[in-house]
């Protein structure tokens, strides 16, 4: 029921995945420039030092030659291929290098992620007036009434449940890594069955906190105790909820990609983020015994 009642929700208000879309385009279109800049001094490094080997060379030259139609590309892509080992050797020694990228993405990752839970408050609250009488905000005038919540909430997001999760993929990775040897490709399956229920889990334990904070008008800190409160009380069903969606939306966002040749995930992923809201504001409300619209017309009355 939570489901359907999210999907009936997130269709009548589906206009808001086109602000998402030009909110996350803005934030990783400024944030990955500024990362760019950051790393390219590093970038140029490996790359010069890649080219030293001849193996670019070698395989820019047998690639012309082939075009031409010059017989002797051959020699040219046996000689990138003897190089190809100097280059592994190159990519292995340069840790500097790698080290400044790896703190430079995971800074621009963690920037790109707080900027992005900046909008998480905003949105739920535009949801939650919906929901509980059909009132229409703008995002911007929401985004500024809510400020200083917002803030807080995504400092706090990026602190815990984005570490969380980084440690939930970490986790899954390590351990393909390890069952891949044994059982081969069925490690995939067991892995993302792993992670589905971990990420599910997560996302049961913080369901309550947004639509607290922003249903009961209370601070950020009272909202997660309030939440965690809430969602206490159906905490099994909450769980399986978000099980199926993770399901859902792995399939859907795979197959809207596949079929779009990435172009599709555009309007995917955020269109993703707004489900994880409005399905959290349902299990609040249905915990908390609260009415709320699913659609222009029709009333959820209390169960």
């Amino acid at each position: 029921m939570a489901i359907k009642n999210t999907t009936s929700i997130f269709i009548s208000k589906f206009g808001l995945v086109y602000k998402i879309i030009v909110y996350f385009l803005l934030v990783v279109l400024i944030v990955g420039a500024i990362a760019f800049a950051v790393a390219h001094p590093a970038l140029q490094k490996l790359a010069d030092k890649i080219g030293d080997t001849g193996f670019v060379q070698h395989a820019k030259n047998g690639i012309g030659k082939f075009i031409r139609g010059n017989g002797e590309y051959l020699d040219d892509f046996q000689a990138a291929y003897d190089s190809f080992g100097e280059v592994e050797e190159t990519v292995r020694s340069a840790k500097t290098e790698w080290t400044n990228l790896t703190i430079t993405l995971y800074i621009a990752f963690a920037v790109v992620t707080y900027l992005l839970a900046l909008s998480c408050l905003p949105f739920s609250d535009i949801l939650r007036n919906f929901m509980s009488s059909k009132s229409e905000y703008g995002f911007m005038s929401n985004l500024v009434a809510n400020g200083r919540r917002a803030a807080l909430y995504a400092l706090l997001f990026t602190i815990f449940v984005f570490t969380s999760q980084a440690a939930i993929f970490l986790l899954c990775v390590i351990l393909f890594i390890k069952l891949f040897a044994k059982i081969g490709l069925l490690s995939v399956s067991v892995c993302y069955l792993l992670f589905s229920l971990l990420s599910a889990l997560r996302s049961t334990i913080f369901a309550g906190w947004l639509p607290a904070t922003v249903t009961e008008n209370v601070g950020v800190f009272k909202g997660f105790s309030v939440g965690i409160r809430a969602i206490g009380k159906r905490f099994l069903r909450s769980f399986w909820t978000f099980v199926f969606l993770n399901w859902i939306l792995t399939a859907a966002l795979s197959a809207f990609g596949v079929l779009t040749f990435g172009v599709g995930l555009i309007i995917a992923i955020p269109s993703a983020f707004i489900m994880y809201r409005i399905v959290e504001l349902v299990l609040y409300f249905d915990a908390c015994g609260y009415r709320y619209y699913v659609d222009a017309q029709t009333v959820k009355e209390i169960s």
